[in-house]
């Protein structure tokens, strides 16, 4: 019996998730903190055989691990140039809709 999700394919999706989040200027370390609140309302800590997911803990440490790893490696670009291009995109969307109320 082969399962459609393992704990390793969990773990990859892990990385490209933080790996999203990392390029797209958002705090990464948030990843982590957001796996641990899940962990406490799952009650889940332990592994079974029977599990698809790795335990919430063992994806906080990891989520960690990969945060200091990106971080050391710098940001993909200027995030502050993605910010001011968000706060230009949201000016210009309330000025159109004022324009056509």
């Amino acid at each position: 019996y082969v399962k459609e999700y393992s704990r390793v394919s969990e773990a990859q999706a892990d990385d490209c998730g933080i790996g999203i989040l990392h390029a797209g200027c958002f705090d990464i370390r948030a990843a982590s903190s957001m796996m641990a609140k899940v962990g406490e309302a799952s009650g889940h800590t332990r592994a079974s055989w029977t599990d698809t997911h790795p335990p919430p803990l063992e994806r906080v440490e990891h989520l960690q691990r990969r945060a200091v790893a990106l971080a050391e490696e710098g940001t993909h670009q200027d995030c502050r140039s993605v910010v001011q291009l968000l706060k230009r995109l949201y000016r210009a969307s309330t000025r159109s809709k004022r324009e056509f109320a």
